[in-house]
């Protein structure tokens, strides 16, 4: 059926980790909210105040739910809201805020499908994928082509057929995103299909599909030029692994250099966005905007303060910067000895840590130059030293280029340089770290409300640029943990803890966080990167044809996150929540204080695999914790889901709990997997036990079928 001046209706699904709604979420969801006259915003977890008085300014109804069942059940709620008002309409929306947009008229792109006689439609379709499966088993209607989820418009002949109120009143429970994906988007085309309703799409992928299974996060550049008005907001932390598996990894790169170019894209917003939902990390591997040292134009270095630490390079460092041209100003404590550098500043800071006492250099920019001062490591200060310089810059013209970038760009807070494999710094990318100082680290970002995963790797010894507004807010931040407990982590952690722990919480505070890199360093990262590849593949035993995706998720046996979850209204959320990583494999102990106002504890051994645990026990002992989400047999519990959790239960609120397992172990959900842990355990084991669980539920369904009929 075609549309002329149609009515129509919006449920829009929204989640955000910390339940703001900020102005990259606003510009989308407003003009969704433009062009419907009724519409409903469901809510799945956190939502500040703000955020609802800002979405209700909208014209829009809000209903706020649990963060469970994922997006689906979201609109599930916001259909069932609507109610008889779904027959007053010609055309129902279903959007969520995975997307973000419109980059073009949204008004327009409606109007375009209002001509096309169809029954329902989305922006862009995925290719068939020949029927995915799942330890769950084969998703039906897989092979077919699918209108993808994040946009689907019904129009009135389903909205009023006995099809749609089945598909809804019906629907499975949504557990993990594995079941998202295959017991809805998957599904939801060929239902409707089958039924006898026509589709289409806005974007025409066809011809892209033998490229590209998904076109949206493969060529989302092309989807820009081809009308697609939004984008995905998956494609800045999809990480190195997921990043190589569709594309040749600057897919992202090029669509923000592209959205730099789109009138009306507010790209400040998406930035701020960014800056605070995701990794500094994971968005210097998507965004790919390093700070150029030996590229462009540059500024008069005029609002530059070099800021000289203690060690043993001070002098070198110094005289180089006063060499340059620039302001230096040597800072330590009183008694710490400095050299004596004609043209530079003392500024003495007391008892206080030079790296707390930053503010006091009276410049807008402050470039910061440690050097490592421990015995037997001054080879160690030389290389970091040398990887400063050929990545934040030396010379009077590398400096204004650095100085410029911070003009043209207010949120930038903090530049540093990428992390390097010389030497000992090797294992600090991504490596583990001592268990002391680990737990250190943690205590450390859970007082300063971040996520220990967030932190950025940092080089030991190496230099940052930082604007003094970002400096004097990281410096309250620290300053506002309990004393006690910032003099114990100031006497345990490293110069470079704390480095990798501003970059997670400038980004906090609203900061962009880049990398520095010259070509001279891009070619020697180049070079040995590769040969680091070949020697890694080979200790992995990588096989020709195999991507990276697929050597990680064979090899990464070590490290896991353990996370507990707290309720406190409404639902469980990560901004409330302790995480934990430790090694795969092996025991684990996690102790936590419960908040007072807690309504629920949710644990999750780890995250984003399947889990085996043996000798899971609680402490205090008239706590119960038991799986949600899997089987347990002789003291092992089997989690064939990529979201394994256990609830608590009890009275924990207030209360300091300790979880310990004898082994957690990370495993593919997969027939092969599950097949040795069978022969590992034998008949009692959970595999075992799973299989006769499903047994007795497939023949209680039975026996419900027969009565029925």
């Amino acid at each position: 059926m075609r549309l002329d001046s149609p009515r129509r209706a919006l449920v829009f699904a929204f989640h955000d980790v910390d339940g703001i709604v900020d102005d990259a979420y606003l510009a989308y969801v407003g003009a969704l909210v433009a062009v419907a006259g009724r519409s409903i915003v469901v809510v799945n977890g956190e939502l500040g105040d703000e955020g609802r008085a800002r979405l209700e300014a909208l014209g829009t109804t809000v209903l706020q739910r649990s963060n469970e069942g994922y997006d689906i059940w979201a609109f599930k709620t916001g259909i069932d809201a609507l109610g008889e008002h779904l027959g007053e309409v010609d055309e129902l929306l279903v959007a969520n805020s995975s997307v973000f947009g419109p980059v073009s008229s949204l008004s327009d792109a409606l109007a375009t499908m209002d001509a096309r006689d169809v029954d329902f439609w989305g922006m862009t379709r995925h290719a068939p994928i020949g029927g995915a499966s799942s330890g769950r088993g084969r998703a039906p209607r897989a092979e077919r082509a699918h209108v993808q989820s994040y946009f689907t418009a019904f129009r009135s002949s389903v909205l009023r057929s006995e099809a749609f109120r089945a598909y809804w009143r019906d629907l499975p429970p949504i557990r993990d995103y594995a079941d998202a994906v295959q017991a809805h988007e998957m599904v939801m085309t060929g239902y409707f299909e089958d039924a006898g309703f026509s589709w289409d799409t806005l974007v025409d992928t066809r011809d892209l599909e033998p490229f590209a299974e998904n076109p949206l996060i493969a060529m989302a550049p092309t989807l820009l030029d081809r009308g697609c008005p939004v984008f995905k907001r998956r494609l800045l932390y999809v990480g190195a692994g997921g990043l190589l598996a569709h594309t040749s990894g600057s897919v992202t790169k090029q669509l923000w250099q592209r959205l730099r170019e789109v009138p009306g894209v507010d790209i400040d917003a998406l930035e701020r966005h960014a800056a605070r939902t995701m990794r500094s990390a994971d968005l210097d591997l998507a965004l790919q905007d390093f700070v150029s040292i030996d590229t462009g134009p540059a500024d008069p270095p005029s609002t530059v303060a070099a800021v000289v630490l203690p060690g043993p390079l001070a002098q070198q460092q110094a005289a180089g910067m006063v060499a340059a041209g620039v302001r230096t100003v040597l800072l330590a404590r009183d008694g710490d000895a400095l050299p004596s550098v004609e043209g530079a500043e003392v500024v003495r800071t007391g008892s206080r840590a030079p790296r707390l006492a930053l503010p006091r250099v009276d410049a807008e920019l402050l470039y910061v130059l440690p050097s490592i001062d421990a015995p037997r490591h001054e080879a160690d200060a030389r290389i970091a030293f040398e990887h400063t310089r050929q990545a934040l810059g030396w010379d009077r013209e590398e400096l204004g280029r650095v100085a410029r970038a911070f003009r043209e760009s207010a949120l930038l807070g903090m530049v540093l340089a990428p992390p390097s494999p010389a030497r000992n710094f090797y294992g600090g990318i991504g490596g583990a770290k001592p268990e002391r100082r680990l737990a250190e680290l943690e205590a450390a970002c859970a007082a300063l409300g971040v996520d220990a995963r967030a932190l950025a790797d940092a080089v030991p010894g190496a230099g940052l640029w930082i604007r003094r507004a970002a400096a004097e807010q990281w410096v309250a931040a620290v300053e506002a943990i309990p004393a006690a407990e910032r003099e114990r982590a100031e006497r345990r952690l490293e110069p470079h803890d704390w480095l990798a722990i501003m970059t997670a919480v400038l980004p906090r505070l609203g900061w962009r966080v880049r990398r520095g890199i010259s070509r001279d360093l891009a070619e020697t990262l180049a070079a040995v990167s590769g040969a680091a590849y070949a020697g890694i593949n080979r200790a992995a035993g990588a096989v020709d044809g195999e991507g990276l995706e697929a050597t990680l998720a064979r090899v990464d046996q070590r490290a896991i996150t353990a996370t507990v979850f707290f309720d406190v209204g409404p639902g469980f959320a990560h901004a409330t929540s302790r995480s934990f990583e430790r090694r795969s494999g092996g025991a684990l102990e996690v102790r936590v204080r419960v908040p007072e106002d807690a309504l629920g504890v949710r644990f999750d051994p780890l995250e984003g695999a399947g889990a085996l645990v043996e000798g899971l026990a609680i402490e205090p002992a008239e706590l119960r914790i038991v799986p949600l989400n899997g089987t347990r047999s002789r003291g092992v519990d089997l989690f064939a889901s990529h979201d394994p959790a256990y609830v608590i239960s009890g009275p924990a609120a207030g209360r300091e709990i300790v979880i310990r397992a004898e082994r957690v172990e990370r495993i593919t959900v997969d027939a092969s997997a599950l097949e040795l842990i069978e022969r590992r355990y034998g008949a009692g084991g959970p595999v075992a036990r799973a299989r006769h669980l499903a047994m007795r539920a497939g023949s209680k369904a039975v026996r419900r079928l027969r009565r029925r009929g």
